[in-house]
Formats: C-alpha cells, sequence, structure tokens
C-alpha cells in the first residue's frame, strides 16, 4: 500500500506541475505489477491504489492501460474466472477513455468491444 500510494502521490504532485510531460517518462514495468495489484487475493487498499495509479497513467498511456484490461478479459469462460475478473473491472472507473483523440477514440472503443 505505501509503495502504491507514494507513487501515486509524486506522480500526481507531477502531473498537476507539469500536465502530461510530468508523467512521460514512467517505466513500462509499473503498469503490469498495478495490474498485477487488481487481482482480488490483495487488500482492497492495495487495489485502489493501484487503480487510481492506472487511471492517472491512462491520461497518457491510454492505449498501454486498456490493452491489459482487453488482454485480461479475452480468455475468461468460467463463472470463477468471472467473478475473480471482478477486482480488475473495479478499476475500469479510474482510467481515462475519452474520445478527445483518434488513437483514444479508436482505444475506448476496442476496449467497449
Amino acid at each position: 500500500f505505501l509503495l502504491f500510494n507514494t507513487i501515486l502521490k509524486l506522480l500526481e504532485s507531477a502531473y498537476r506541475r507539469y500536465g502530461r510531460a510530468g508523467i512521460e517518462n514512467v517505466p513500462q514495468p509499473l503498469f503490469q505489477l498495478c495490474f498485477q495489484r487488481l487481482a482480488h487475493v490483495y487488500s482492497p487498499a492495495v487495489q485502489y491504489q493501484a487503480g487510481k495509479l492506472l487511471g492517472l497513467l491512462s491520461k497518457e498511456y491510454l492505449s498501454q492501460v486498456a490493452v491489459l484490461f482487453i488482454e485480461a478479459s479475452k480468455p475468461l469462460k468460467k463463472d470463477a474466472q468471472l467473478r475473480e475478473y471482478a477486482s480488475f473491472q473495479k478499476a475500469v472507473k479510474y482510467v481515462e477513455f475519452t474520445v478527445r483523440t483518434e488513437e483514444t477514440t479508436q482505444t475506448t472503443l476496442a476496449y467497449l468491444n
């Protein structure tokens, strides 16, 4: 929890101060780490911070964040898998899906399909 909270506060501060430039050099492994921490086996506090962090990252990296959700939802066939994926879906409310640009529109539509 503390690790995600600290990273989130640092990146939020950089985003407020420098805009999108403040979060443009985020290391790619952070995306996967945050996404993995959305799993139901982690505490709600960790899930919340990881979801908020993915939401902030989606302001600059929407396609990379959306791909994580899209790819994880493809193999869901059994009821147990669908229930486990629910903890990931809760974080979608923080992701900045938008139709501002052609790229973000395509990403948003890809997620909705």
